[in-house]
């Protein structure tokens, strides 16, 4: 985790994760029946996530900069929370959060120094086209953190 914060990627905090080369303010949002995507445009609590350290099992290349992404309106409540799980090939959804899960593991790959990154599900490498994940080839992979209280 140490690499990712030093790239300037916001970790334990509410972020905006925001499509980094499209010009324009897409952020993943949750929307209606609990689908994420990148159709926000403003700060709300549906567009506030945080990346999270994952548990993972052992510690070896495979298991480097892995996270959850525990949007924190969502996780206010007593309880267990919800996590973004990557249910299907481009569909991404709000998912009670289970400790260790697969679908709710993310690999965050680092897309240089200036704190852009990749995130990769078990069935998704996150691609944006027009606000919505793509699973065609199109689209951006380069995403970066805003801080959601600046």
């Amino acid at each position: 985790m140490s690499q990712l914060e030093r790239l300037g990627i916001d970790l334990n905090v509410g972020v905006l994760i925001d499509v980094a080369d499209d010009g324009l303010d897409r952020y993943m949002a949750v929307g209606r029946n609990g689908v994420v995507d990148f159709t926000g445009t403003e700060r709300t609590d549906n567009t506030m996530m945080a990346l999270k350290p994952a548990q993972v099992r052992k510690r070896d290349d495979n298991t480097k900069n892995r996270v959850v992404i525990a949007p924190p309106f969502y996780n206010e409540d007593l309880g267990s929370g919800y996590c973004v799980a990557d249910t299907a090939p481009g569909l991404l959804k709000l998912a009670t959060c289970a400790p260790g899960s697969a679908a709710q593991t993310w690999q965050v790959i680092p897309g240089g120094d200036s704190g852009q990154f990749e995130l990769h599900g078990p069935k998704t490498a996150i691609r944006v086209h027009n606000g919505r994940i793509t699973t065609r080839g199109e689209g951006y992979v380069g995403l970066q953190t805003i801080r959601f209280a600046s």
